[in-house]
């Protein structure tokens, strides 16, 4: 395999098990709560703690690679990501399992940023545009296949083996990387240009914009999927590896609303596309609030999925967009974008936890998030 493939597997690879980490056991949040003795409300916090370490992970790490070499970043991250995750393995209580939480989204939170950058830096410009749509599809297979691979594993083996494939794989990607041959800087930047790139990219309103839509709908998705764990569960009654079908349906409709975009960017204006993704959302809302609650958990999934490929619409087309405003602050940007949804998702699973486990509250969450975006549209409609 030549070095450029090698490189390209590597990257879609990470880009796939990063995501793993957010929602392998979330179809089993009810038993978690039984094996640490506590309330189901605790239980969704280390899912929080994740989340909160991405957001970090992504500010520290991108201004970090800009100045060293980024290929040690790359690996140094991922091999503290699977300290974080062999924590978790070997808890003895939720406290160990929450800061071992935060330590594994502390590792991963930089490595979507740094490879965003790799493609960037490595590739023409007809490769980055095709390599990163695969990033996107491949972060999309992994938010969804997530609950299903979980399901699994806590299945047929004890709860521990989660974290140590999720440890494995990440030690499985240091070591892809190690191998990797990339091109050196010359002249690592200095701690104030990387500050001054960041305040150009913060002052342009455009790119805020951007990212707080793509934050909204990402912390959007990590919610219903929390909420629904609880509610076809122990409302509807579906077992462990029922529910986890669900997150394979949402994950293959992710899949396909990133492939949609792949095919529809070049053939419909920005402002359709992102119209035609909003659209499906207000369906959505539409249908759960014109037909009421159903009676059959397969209803809701239908629904959801439509949500899926709306929101998949538009927040793939944002972060394509995004990267290309200023080619030289790629990895900024995607530092940027990863913190706020980082960011966003944290306090969204901050408040989910507070609330009821019923389709009103999913509904709601739905229902607010479409307000953001549509408050959002009109700042960035000329733009897109």
């Amino acid at each position: 395999m030549s070095n450029k493939s090698l490189l390209s597997f590597a990257i879609c690879f990470v880009s796939l098990t990063s995501f793993f980490g957010g929602a392998i056991y979330v179809s089993a949040l009810p038993e978690f709560s039984q094996i640490f003795d506590v309330s189901a409300t605790a239980i969704k916090y280390t899912i929080t703690s994740y989340y909160v370490g991405i957001m970090l992970g992504t500010v520290f790490l991108a201004p970090i690679s800009k100045m060293v070499n980024q290929k040690h970043v790359m690996v140094a991250s991922l091999l503290l990501g699977s300290i974080g995750h062999l924590t978790c393995a070997t808890s003895v209580d939720i406290l160990q399992f929450i800061i071992g939480r935060f330590i594994a989204g502390l590792g991963t939170g930089g490595t979507p940023v740094l490879a965003a950058a790799f493609v960037a830096k490595e590739f023409n410009k007809e490769e980055y545009k095709r390599l990163l749509t695969y990033l996107l599809v491949m972060i999309s297979i992994g938010l969804g296949a997530s609950p299903l691979v979980g399901s699994i594993l806590f299945h047929f083996f004890s709860w521990p083996v989660l974290f140590l494939t999720l440890a494995a794989f990440q030690i499985f990607a240091a070591t892809m990387f190690v191998k990797i041959k990339l091109k050196e800087k010359s002249f690592p930047e200095k701690l104030q240009q990387i500050y001054k790139d960041y305040l150009t990219l913060f002052k342009h309103p455009v790119f805020i914009y951007y990212c707080i839509i793509i934050g909204i709908l990402y912390g959007t998705f990590y919610s219903f999927l929390i909420i629904s764990s609880y509610i076809f569960r122990l409302n509807y009654g579906w077992s462990i590896i029922d529910f986890a079908w669900i997150g394979l349906a949402l994950g293959i409709t992710n899949s396909i609303g990133a492939y949609l975009d792949k095919t529809l960017i070049d053939r419909m204006k920005g402002q359709n596309l992102f119209l035609l993704g909003h659209s499906l959302i207000g369906l959505v809302i539409i249908l759960f609030y014109g037909i009421g609650l159903p009676e059959k958990g397969v209803w809701v999934l239908c629904i959801a999925s439509l949500f899926i490929i709306g929101q998949n619409l538009v927040a793939s087309y944002l972060t394509t967009i995004s990267l290309k405003l200023n080619p030289k602050h790629t990895n900024i940007a995607s530092s940027f974008i990863f913190f706020s949804k980082g960011a966003l998702a944290s306090l969204l699973l901050f408040i989910v936890p507070l609330f009821p486990k019923t389709l009103g509250y999913a509904n709601l969450i739905l229902l607010v998030s479409f307000v953001i975006c549509s408050l959002g549209y009109f700042k960035i409609r000329k733009s897109l």
